[in-house]
């Protein structure tokens, strides 16, 4: 793997790289209205609120209106059926929070974690601003972290790549361990502090650190928003493989393994698969997708067949 800084395939992003993903932005998208259209939209699309509606008028009902608006009240009045006719909002603010913690700074193939991080969040940011959304984000690493507010100017959707870039090219495997271990739990509540109701609110991360206190601020923001999760995998932490010693680091602490042991591959998947579904599990109750993304295969396919438009077969 190359630790080029200025190559976005490999240990670090930049800039340049991530302008250019403005091309690769489509094909998906978080609007389920729009994905209703086609039966065989993306797997998560059908969990997302979409757009808040504006109360348009009260009209005579006509042929093919969803019988969903009727209102009742007014028809038992007026003895002919009346319905509540809704606009969709013009646009929709969205808030990427973008963990670029040392956790993210690993990799065994393609790319490291925290790359197809600023990946995802570039491409999903390109998106929402195709589509007339007011687009922020808050990037956050071990020390700290960088907010910007929603806006539907590409000026600030620049200013938000920037900071992405800089945290990640401030990452190393060098790096002092974290003096805030709930670094994640304080960028869940920011975006609290930074959204209102009825918007968009994608955390791409490791989950590295999830916590009781994460847990409950990220089901707070769920009630009123949509909240997704786009959960950074690398092959190596969900399967060993099966050479021999190789050793194995929390980022202060390093030790060997014997990766040749079945016993211990086993358990090792195990262990991963256990922790990732609770998580799953206990998001779902809450509307909350939790959706893999690998840092194996480019970024863009994946997030067309979680929230893109499928070709119907013929």
């Amino acid at each position: 793997m190359t630790h080029n800084k200025t190559n976005s395939s490999g240990a670090y992003t930049n800039l340049k790289a991530l302008l250019a993903l403005r091309f690769e932005a489509r094909g998906f998208s978080f609007h389920p209205r729009q994905l209703m259209r086609n039966p065989l939209h993306g797997r998560y699309a059908a969990r997302l609120r979409g757009r808040g509606l504006n109360f348009e008028e009260l009209r005579q009902y006509q042929m093919g209106d969803d019988i969903r608006n009727i209102d009742w009240k007014v028809t038992n009045r007026m003895r002919k059926p009346f319905v509540r006719s809704y606009t969709e909002e013009k646009e929709r603010a969205s808030l990427l929070l973008v963990d670029q913690r040392t956790s993210m700074f690993f990799g065994s193939q393609r790319q490291m974690k925290s790359v197809t991080a600023a990946e995802c969040a570039a491409l999903i940011a390109w998106r929402m601003i195709s589509e007339g959304d007011r687009v922020g984000g808050i990037v956050f690493g071990d020390e700290g972290l960088q907010e910007y507010k929603p806006h539907h100017l590409q000026s600030t959707l620049v200013a938000f790549l920037r900071g992405i870039e800089k945290t990640n090219q401030a990452l190393s495997l060098s790096s002092p361990p974290a003096t805030t271990p709930c670094q994640m739990a304080h960028a869940l509540q920011e975006a609290g502090r930074l959204t209102t109701h009825d918007q968009l609110i994608v955390l791409i991360t490791d989950l590295s650190g999830w916590s009781a206190q994460s847990y409950k601020t990220a089901t707070g923001l769920a009630q009123h928003n949509d909240l997704v999760v786009l959960h950074v995998v690398d092959p190596l932490e969900a399967q060993l493989p099966t050479q021999g010693q190789m050793p194995v680091s929390d980022g202060v602490l390093q030790m060997e393994l014997d990766a040749s042991k079945p016993k211990l591959r086993t358990e090792f998947a195990r262990s991963f698969e256990t922790r990732t579904k609770a998580i799953s599990q206990d998001l779902a109750k809450h509307g909350v997708a939790v959706v893999p993304i690998s840092t194996a295969q480019e970024v863009a396919p994946q997030l067309r067949q979680a929230f893109g438009h499928r070709k119907m077969k013929r």
